[in-house]
């Protein structure tokens, strides 16, 4: 039976921007779309049959909608989506809610006290806060992490991406090709999303100690995630290394910053490729073929729907984790 993976390769797309296609998401170009229906087409894909999902549902004998939580530092929408439509699809209403900082701690807790005759489980996507306070008002409830495991006093079940290796793999794909001079476009500290922090800088210097090169930090231009960050932080990276070969953005929206600065200097990403990390939705109209790494948030939501379900039926008391591998999407243009 075919999958969604052959779909995607069929298409010559990630697997999320087929998922994109199939929920009928705004964000896919039409050229990609036709591409990835013609796919499904092609090798006879037919969608999950979600029947026995439903079966399962909490609701199919109380008749109460049980609610699942999402506590964001960061709202991911790949991540969130899939988390919604999953819970959905087995009988839960979900729900978000942003928390970053102890200063929304009394609102957090207000909701989840509100939501507490219904509320099934917790999912925190990216929350650093490992304060006692905040931990023993989770794990009042059965708990799924996405990102950092920061729970002390009770398990730590976990889904997440191999942060490092992104890293590693972002800069071996250039390195691969002969160049040398890779710029990082790397995000400076935030509090709540410490993933970005290190592991993946870590990783882009991992790979070029590998390859026997010193480790330049002008190669490394520290700028906020945001558009307008990887803009200016790709000037820096010119403005010191006139000879750039090629740029990697810690995120995708720094590399489509990155991917107008080259534009306003009247350069072509041919000349200077950028590698992406993530597969964002705007990432869909910017990148022109370019190489990204897609870390599969659409999996890592509904993974994470499955083990809370599995903690809140009782049939998960213990620690778990789940590695979401990534893949490198490229066109023959840039490598492979």
């Amino acid at each position: 039976m075919a999958s969604i993976l052959d779909v995607a390769k069929e298409a010559n797309v990630s697997t999320a921007t087929v998922s994109r296609v199939l929920n009928g998401s705004y964000s896919v170009t039409q050229e990609k779309r036709d591409r990835v229906m013609a796919a499904v087409e092609k090798v006879g894909y037919q969608a999950p049959d979600r029947t026995h999902a439903i079966a399962q549902s909490p609701n199919r004998q109380t008749g109460e909608k049980k609610i699942l939580l999402a506590v964001c530092s960061d709202y991911l929408p790949a991540i969130l989506y899939a988390f919604q439509s999953t819970a959905t699809a087995m009988g839960y209403q979900a729900v978000c809610a942003h928390y970053d900082s102890q200063a929304e701690f009394e609102h957090i807790s207000g909701l989840i006290e509100t939501l507490s005759p219904l509320l099934a489980g917790i999912l925190l996507l990216n929350c650093a806060d490992v304060s006692l306070e905040f931990q023993r008002l989770v794990a009042a409830y059965p708990v799924v992490q996405i990102g950092e495991p920061i729970l002390s006093e009770t398990y730590n079940r976990v889904v997440y991406n191999d942060e490092v290796q992104m890293g590693e793999d972002a800069a071996r794909f250039f390195l691969d090709q002969g160049k040398k001079k890779i710029g990082m476009l790397a995000v400076e500290s935030i509090p709540h999303a410490p993933l970005f922090e290190k592991k993946r800088l870590n990783g882009y210097y991992l790979a070029m100690m590998n390859a026997g090169l010193k480790v330049d930090p002008t190669l490394v231009s520290f700028a906020d995630m945001s558009v307008e960050g990887g803009y200016s932080g790709c000037h820096k990276l010119l403005q010191a290394h006139p000879d750039l070969e090629a740029i990697v953005g810690m995120t995708d929206v720094m590399a489509t910053g990155a991917l107008y600065a080259l534009r306003s200097m009247s350069r072509e990403a041919a000349e200077i490729p950028i590698l992406a990390m993530d597969d964002n939705d705007g990432w869909d109209f910017n990148h022109e073929g370019l190489p990204y790494i897609d870390p599969h948030h659409n999996e890592m939501g509904g993974t994470a729907v499955h083990i809370l379900h599995a903690a809140i039926q009782g049939d998960l008391e213990r620690d778990y984790r789940v590695v979401i591998r990534h893949t490198l999407e490229s066109s023959s243009r840039f490598g492979s």
